[in-house]
């Protein structure tokens, strides 16, 4: 007896321990700003495909640095450059700023012949012609790098004391949350600069350079190599966007951990809790078949895998289940138990098998991949039973 009261002590400290963590778990689920950026997450993730095949990735990792990407485009903007479609490239960037920015007063007359350099008088890509002296500035800062001192104002002074009007400065950062600095501007900047400021993000806008630049340019474009070219910038930009909005997201995941040092402990507890979620799951379902085990056995053959067979005539008729946090997955085959092959003319005329949708994978089995969803146990079980009722029925048949 002296040995019963600790370990009755254990437990019901054991106990306790649980229903606390179980209310900290409640209460960190419940919580709106963890429950945005969830949802935040889950849209960012699920609006793109997996990372695809992208040359620029495999090339280098200079794909993350501002010059890279100046450089593409300065190639592109560019009528001297070898991809020999002239002016189209630069005249297409022209038309989308005139239709984007109808306070933008730009003609293409006034760029039919033109030089586009890097980092002259330190501007990202400058875009000017020596016959009609018009210029338009492009700053590029899909790197999300910040604005050095008056930045774009310096710009347009130095353009203007060379005697050359300014007819946009665009401002081309990764997506809409970011805004050029003003805070160290003075007299007359915005005066000069606000008037021509065209805010063009690399993606995530109704005018932006992927959508209104990049791809029309592919579909313009007779050139196999920069239609493809161009197909894949875009894609790296789309990828370099989903890359720092998930950035955003953990930056504000992080500042809610630790703001207190239980919530920390919290979410630990819950990446510990799930992965044991699916054999949970598992679980539950061999208790809900056995309640009318009978002429079929229930199996659980691995954690997150269980099932019901039947036995006839050496051949063994399966329902097999995989659970996952996902949701679940159904497989039904037969299984020779002497020479181990599957069989499935049996189960050609099933109506449970059409009822449910189930797809016929070969000569091995039928499935029902991912229709299933983790809230969806209830409807498991009935499709479970429906093919397990018809099974018993032409088992009894056979008899």
């Amino acid at each position: 007896m002296k040995d019963i009261q600790p370990i009755h002590t254990f437990l019901e400290d054991f106990k306790r321990i649980i229903a606390e963590q179980i209310t900290a778990i409640s209460e960190l689920i419940k919580n709106n700003t963890i429950k945005e950026i969830a949802d935040d997450y889950f849209k960012q993730k699920s609006s793109y495909r997996a990372e695809p095949f992208n040359v620029f990735k495999l090339a280098s990792d200079r794909y993350y640095r501002e010059n890279f990407h100046s450089d593409i485009i300065k190639a592109f903007l560019d009528p001297k450059e070898k991809h020999g479609e002239g002016c189209l490239f630069l005249y297409a960037f022209i038309d989308f700023i005139k239709k984007s920015f109808p306070k933008i007063s730009i003609s293409r007359t006034n760029y039919k012949n033109v030089k586009v350099e890097r980092e002259a008088e330190r501007i990202d890509i400058l875009i000017k012609s020596e016959e009609s002296k018009h210029c338009i500035i492009i700053e590029n800062k899909i790197n999300n790098a910040y604005d050095t001192d008056r930045q774009l104002p310096r710009y347009y002074d130095s353009m203007v004391s060379q005697g050359y009007i300014v007819d946009a400065i665009v401002y081309i950062p990764l997506d809409v949350n970011k805004k050029p600095d003003q805070s160290t501007w003075i007299g007359d900047d915005a005066k000069h600069v606000s008037p021509l400021l065209c805010i063009v993000p690399a993606c995530d806008s109704n005018h932006n350079l992927v959508d209104n630049w990049i791809y029309p340019c592919s579909l313009l474009s007779k050139n196999v190599d920069c239609l493809l070219i161009l197909r894949q910038y875009g894609e790296l930009i789309k990828l370099l966007k989903i890359n720092n909005m998930t950035n955003i997201l953990l930056e504000e995941f992080y500042e809610v951990l630790i703001s207190s040092p239980e919530n920390l402990k919290t979410v630990l507890s819950i990446k510990d809790l799930l992965p044991d979620l699916p054999v949970y799951m598992a679980d539950r379902l061999v208790e809900k078949f056995k309640e009318k085990e009978g002429l079929y056995r229930v199996w659980k053959y691995k954690p997150n895998f269980c099932g019901v067979y039947f036995e006839l005539n050496k051949v063994q008729y399966k329902v097999d289940i995989w659970t996952s946090e996902g949701g679940y997955a159904i497989y039904v085959f037969g299984q020779d138990l002497n020479s181990g092959a599957r069989t499935l003319g049996w189960a050609e005329e099933m109506l449970s098998l059409q009822k449910h949708e189930f797809e016929r994978i070969d000569d091995t089995e039928y499935r029902k991949l991912n229709s299933f969803s983790f809230y969806q146990e209830k409807e498991v079980i009935e499709c479970v039973q429906d093919i397990i009722s018809e099974i018993q029925e032409c088992i009894i048949k056979n008899e």
